[in-house]
């Protein structure tokens, strides 16, 4: 089930996340970063290098860091990290097998995926992929008229957590489980629905939920706030609609 905040909890134990910040889109980092803070990460930390300035006129309880990628991974509370949104292919390129070395958990998706593509090995080592159709294509092949078995496959051929996400997101563990989702709204289909899904879903790995489990709860809650967001929303309206949304989780798992 969804973490439970018992009375001791402060912003570590709630979870740390991590994003990296591209010079050219850092407004989809801002996105993720966003959706992890209503998801109910304790921190939200942006590596954001040359744009730190920038990203520091942003929303004030967001974390913004200009150092230096391998100083930043001697902190060891930063053990979640979401690469991609943002960032392009170049980028994804430097920094993903930094993560990956230093044995973080990372989230991959936009950026990341795109670099990867007809490489997809090149993402084994994370721990959740997050592409749409297009994106899953050009790594993995079209899903074809079998999208589950080609997502199931997928998964095991890069041990990560898939997530192809759609009007029906389909989630697939290395280990054969799978889970089909339809909570969810056409309206979620609009620029940086993507970016808050990956920051929710990183908000509960730094929670401490398994890949699999991050990846379906987020999965869904993602798609109960795009419902309770109303007709034609922005991406930035899902944000506050997320706390009511893990109310209504926690309800129906209670």
């Amino acid at each position: 089930g969804l973490p439970v905040l018992p009375p001791a909890s402060h912003k570590y134990t709630r979870g740390v996340v991590s994003l990296c910040a591209g010079e050219s889109m850092p407004g989809a980092a801002r996105l993720a970063a966003a959706g992890a803070r209503a998801a109910g990460a304790g921190v939200v930390r942006i590596a954001a290098g040359v744009m730190a300035d920038a990203l520091r006129l942003g929303p004030p309880g967001l974390i913004v860091d200009s150092a230096p990628l391998p100083e930043l991974l001697k902190d060891t509370r930063r053990r979640v990290w979401i690469c991609g949104p943002g960032l392009t292919p170049e980028e994804a390129g430097l920094i993903l097998p930094q993560l990956l070395a230093a044995s973080r958990c990372v989230l991959a998706d936009a950026g990341a995926l795109t670099w990867a593509t007809s490489m997809p090995e090149r993402l084994r080592g994370a721990a959740v992929i997050t592409p749409h159709e297009g994106e899953f294509t050009r790594l993995f092949g079209p899903p074809g008229a079998d999208p589950l078995g080609a997502v199931r496959q997928a998964a095991r051929r890069i041990n990560a957590v898939v997530v192809l996400k759609g009007a029906t997101t389909i989630v697939a563990s290395p280990d054969g489980r799978a889970a089909l989702n339809i909570h969810a709204t056409p309206a979620l289909g609009t620029a940086g629905s993507g970016d808050t899904l990956t920051g929710v879903i990183g908000a509960l790995l730094a929670a401490g939920m398994a890949p699999w489990d991050a990846a379906c709860a987020g999965v869904w809650l993602h798609g109960e706030a795009g419902l309770r967001a109303g007709p034609w929303p922005l991406a930035e309206d899902l944000d506050r609609h997320l706390g009511a949304a893990r109310e209504q989780a926690a309800g129906l798992q209670g």
